[in-house]
């Protein structure tokens, strides 16, 4: 107990937010400090005292003059294979941190050849000899006292038959900048329909959805954190065998286009309410038959019903909907009857964003129905109190009893494909 006092986690960038939150979810005594942003937060975050330091491989590369300094108890490399090349700028610089214990994770830590495997022992276990004439058995011998392998048929023992996954991600710069432009335009553009009493429900869905798509990515240069979490997750898929992913999100007009035109190499298919009963039914069993169809981009509402999806085990809600009972039920189209693997739900959220107070209202309200009335849920968004809504969009929620009422909320959904 007590044996590390200083512990250091590098990994890919759109990771850094997930690793926190979850050493916060299941470590909550240790402190635990988050370093990313510009080259002088990062100096500051450094020089905070804490437990655990969380922070990129490139970022730990840019800061090495700073991080060489410290001497940490363990330093965990989630993603291990990034340093696969041993001469590279990002390896070098791991080898130089000052450590007594070293750790790799990874799903593929050999992948084209040994000299892959080499590098990161060389962090590991820096005296440890991997000469790349070794035979086979022989480098396994070696490394075997090093060395904790988990095989997929192993673990699914004992895991459930689904699995959610809440990944928070932190809006890159430019999405950041956007967001936090439209947050004031359609706060002042509130107050004054507010103070005017023209507020309606349909102007504080048109703010909400707008911040929301921005969540998922900027309109201008149209960088997404949540794109780059889905590329890396989707490209060991693809190195590491046959599986199909199933990416769904709301927004059909930008969002799905978006996700189309980001991820052509993996050749997706795209399942939208806009097709034909003759083209849906084409889509989904080139997806189901095709084995170099791994990737079906779908639509929540057109996706949620009535579709047999078992080839694919792993599905990505790439948005969240208000009714969690719509995604259970888009969950569902993997989770099945006729499903012989245990299914991982992703579900891709954004730190410090309208969509983490749209979490908690949500979260609140199913644990409230499932206490007092089990299963029986309000259909979505329009099921929301005026007070929730302000809530979500951080405004006083005394504004809310200027709100109009009456006539707009059969429209509601209208602002679904906004923007």
């Amino acid at each position: 107990m007590g044996a590390i006092q200083r512990a250091l986690i590098v990994c890919p960038a759109s990771l850094v937010t997930n690793w926190v939150r979850e050493l916060e979810k299941w470590m909550p005594e240790a402190i635990t400090q988050k370093v990313t942003g510009n080259k002088s937060k990062r100096r500051m975050f450094w020089r905070n005292p804490a437990h655990v330091y969380a922070t990129s491989y490139d970022s730990l590369r840019h800061d090495l003059e700073i991080v060489e300094k410290f001497r940490f108890d363990v330093v965990i490399l989630d993603e291990a294979q990034k340093i696969k090349n041993w001469n590279t700028k990002r390896a070098r610089a791991l080898r130089r941190l000052r450590r007594i214990g070293a750790w790799g994770l990874s799903g593929t830590p050999l992948e084209n050849k040994v000299e892959d495997l080499t590098s990161i022992f060389q962090f590991i276990h820096p005296g440890l000899n991997l000469d790349p004439y070794l035979s086979r058995p022989q480098l396994r011998k070696k490394i075997a006292p090093y060395f904790l392998r988990r095989r997929k048929e192993e673990v699914l023992k004992e895991l459930p038959p689904k699995i959610r996954s809440e990944v928070w991600l932190e809006l890159t710069p430019e999405q950041r900048r956007e967001y936090e432009e439209m947050s004031e335009r359609g706060r002042r553009s509130l107050m004054e329909l507010a103070s005017r009493k023209e507020l309606t429900r349909p102007h504080i869905f048109r703010v909400i959805h707008e911040l929301r798509q921005i969540c998922n990515h900027d309109s201008e240069m149209q960088s997404s954190c949540k794109l780059d979490y889905l590329g890396e997750f989707l490209q060991k898929i693809v190195e590491n065998g046959e599986e199909k992913v199933v990416v769904v999100t709301q927004y059909v007009n930008t969002t799905l286009k978006f996700l189309e035109a980001n991820l052509r190499e993996y050749n997706p298919l795209v399942y939208h309410g806009s097709l034909s009963s003759k083209e849906k039914e084409g889509v989904i069993d080139e997806f189901q038959n095709s084995p170099d169809r791994r990737l079906l981009l779908m639509s929540l509402r057109a996706g949620g019903l009535g579709l047999n999806l078992q080839v694919a085990r792993y599905l990505c809600l790439f948005d969240r909907w208000w009714n969690w009972a719509v995604e259970e039920q888009a969950e569902d189209r993997i989770h099945r009857i006729g499903q012989r693997e245990p299914v991982l739900v992703l579900k891709l959220l954004t730190e410090g964003t309208i969509e983490e107070r749209i979490q908690e209202v949500i979260e609140r309200k199913k644990r409230l129905f499932e206490e007092v009335v089990e299963r029986i849920i309000p259909d979505g968004i329009e099921k929301l109190s005026p007070n929730e809504l302000f809530e979500i969009l951080d405004l006083d929620p005394k504004l809310a009893k200027l709100l109009k009422e009456g006539g707009s909320r059969k429209n509601d959904d209208t602002f679904l494909t906004y923007r």
